[in-house]
Formats: C-alpha cells, structure tokens, sequence
C-alpha cells in the first residue's frame, strides 16, 4: 500500500476481529490501536484528549499529509480542526443512519470515494442542500 509513502493508522473503534489487520501491514505502515480510549462512552475525554493528539501530529508534519477517513465517527469530529491546506478525503461504505451525521463535516473534505453507484445517488438526494466547502477549492469537490 503506497510503499513510497509513511503512513500512520489509528484504529479509534474496537474491531469485530483481526481477520483483515495483515492488509494493514507493511515496512511503511504504522498500526496504532487507540479504541481502548476513544471507543469509551464512560471516559469521553479520552476521546477529546486524542483528537487534539493526532491534530497536533497532522500539524507537525515536515510534508504536507493527506488525512483519510474510512466513515469514521473520530474523523468527522477532528476535520474541523486539521489545518487549512491538508488534504481530507473519505471513504463511504454505504448510506445508513449514520450518513446523516457527516452532513455537517462534507465542507471540510476536499474528495468523497464512495464503492456504489446506489450509494452515491442516495447520498446526492440526502446532502443536496449541502454545497459549501470553504476548505477546498472551488469546483475541486465531488460527491
């Protein structure tokens, strides 16, 4: 996966099982399993305190980083604060319940990768009033 590229994983939700973990696995790739702090509904600030974590990290960075979000409820909370310039992209699995809880982070990711052709015209239907992105330039969306 991108073996020109260092890439860091934050697992933030604690996995069904590990089946699929050796496909995130690689001389490049850093796997970082935080779900015991930030998938615990009776230690939330946990979850705040590592939002301000990875900001910092994403901020430190010598390169410019691109900040992927696989449908993530922890990502949609830190887009808000990663810095203007940094590239954000998520991943779409489906449209659920959950679909309407990103509607209010869309304006902070530059590209939306969805795997269905059903997926994306339920998703068009439901953000349709949802056209502004002030991080990304003009014309650079696409949903």
């Amino acid at each position: 996966m991108f073996p020109q590229k260092k890439i860091i994983i934050f697992f933030t939700k604690k996995s069904q099982g590990d089946a699929l973990l050796s496909q995130f696995k690689g001389p490049n790739i850093t796997v970082r399993d935080i779900s015991p702090q930030t998938d615990n509904k009776f230690q939330y600030w946990n979850n705040l305190i590592w939002r301000g974590i990875i900001t910092e990290y994403i901020s430190k960075q010598e390169r410019r980083p691109v900040v992927f979000n696989g449908q993530c409820n922890f990502a949609y909370k830190l887009a808000p604060h990663v810095p203007r310039g940094v590239r954000q992209i998520e991943l779409i699995h489906s449209f659920c319940s959950f679909s309407y809880i990103r509607i209010p982070f869309i304006p902070y990711y530059a590209t939306t990768v969805m795997i269905s052709r059903d997926s994306i015209r339920q998703h068009r239907n439901c953000t349709a009033n949802t056209i502004s992105r002030p991080h990304t330039k003009k014309g650079s969306a696409s949903l």
